[in-house]
């Protein structure tokens, strides 16, 4: 079973309270000695609330700030999580588009081969139509997978007429899909480039 660990932030927390801690106590026990030095003890029922009252606003400060910190972290890991699928999502379209205009520029146009290519790119539209434009935190990578949706879907709209009619051929019948193609390419790297700030990591272990 996998061993429990404390978080950097756990650890962090668990000093300042232990030494929070500690030293209430140091100092309580320094004016308990200071006012029986000077015979005040009459005094320490105030002097122990007004440590107490200090005592408490300071673990109240730390407290908004730790949440606060908190906060900012879980968003940053949610907005490294949709940059990671973002990013997949996208690599994947565009080999599929890229395989697509190879395919067909090399003249083998079998039916079930358009077919499948058909069905991936509906499945890549269904992906990029999934995911809200506001849910992704970068906006040149929100354009970028706008474009890359537009771009698809001109592909898929091309393999359909082809599908609907087989005499639907020829090199100015294929220029859309071509131009479609270097769309889909030019989105792919938008959104590549736009994500490699906040996640250099993964473009650097992944080919595009």
């Amino acid at each position: 079973m996998k061993q429990f660990e404390f978080s950097r932030s756990m650890k962090a927390a668990g000093i300042w309270v232990g030494g929070g801690l500690v030293g209430i106590v140091v100092l309580a026990a320094a004016l308990f000695n200071l006012l029986k030095y000077f015979d005040a003890q009459q005094d320490i029922a105030a002097w122990v609330q007004a440590i107490g009252s200090v005592a408490a606003v300071l673990v109240a400060a730390w407290v908004a700030s730790n949440q606060s910190a908190m906060a900012l972290q879980l968003r940053r890991d949610m907005d490294s999580e949709a940059l990671k699928k973002i990013v997949a999502i996208a690599k994947y379209a565009g080999k599929v588009s890229e395989n697509l205009q190879i395919y067909v520029s090399l003249g083998d146009s079998e039916r079930p081969h358009l077919e499948r290519f058909f069905t991936s790119l509906q499945d890549c539209v269904f992906l990029l139509r999934s995911v809200d434009y506001m849910q992704i935190p970068i906006a040149e990578a929100a354009l970028g997978w706008i474009e890359l949706r537009h771009a698809l879907q001109d592909e898929v709209a091309w393999l359909e007429k082809w599908l609907a009619s087989p005499e639907f051929q020829g090199n100015e019948d294929d220029e859309p899909l071509g131009e479609a193609n270097i769309r889909a390419a030019r989105a792919v790297v938008r959104v590549l480039n736009s994500a490699s700030g906040l996640m250099p990591e993964l473009l650097a272990t992944e080919e595009p």
